[in-house]
């Protein structure tokens, strides 16, 4: 029996949804336009992708922000504690507001791995491939 190599997740009625590709060795979560992600919802995430019977430290995760999407001050904080260990991370964003905010969560948090931010997906994807 063939495995299989791309695992979608999508949660109904909620601001995200997930994707792990196999294949790619690759966890894409994309977030909704005005999206306001709060604690619930990245204990979710860290939580499906800790469930997903892979070896996230050979993943690399690529995190789409819809326009005006953001995080709360606790699920930033909750991200920090219970960081999910990938190779590489690329984020896309959409505003300077965005970019702002992601440059001083990059400064403070104490990454295990190198993280970048993009303009576009294909930039962030191209980076992830290199």
């Amino acid at each position: 029996m063939k495995e299989e190599q791309v695992i979608h997740y999508q949660v109904s009625g909620k601001q995200w949804s997930m994707e792990i590709n196999k294949a790619l060795a690759r966890i894409i979560i994309s977030m909704d336009d005005n999206a306001s992600i709060d604690v619930d919802e990245i204990q979710e995430m860290i939580d499906t992708q800790n469930s997903a019977d892979i070896d996230t430290t050979k993943f690399d995760r690529l995190v789409v922000s819809g326009k005006y999407a953001t995080l709360t001050s606790a699920a930033r904080k909750l991200l920090q504690e219970q960081e999910v260990p990938v190779k590489r991370e690329a984020y896309v964003i959409s505003n300077l507001a965005q970019k702002i905010i992601l440059n001083f969560y990059l400064r403070i948090r104490r990454n295990s791995h190198p993280c970048k931010a993009f303009k576009t997906r294909q930039e962030a994807e191209s980076w992830l491939e290199g």
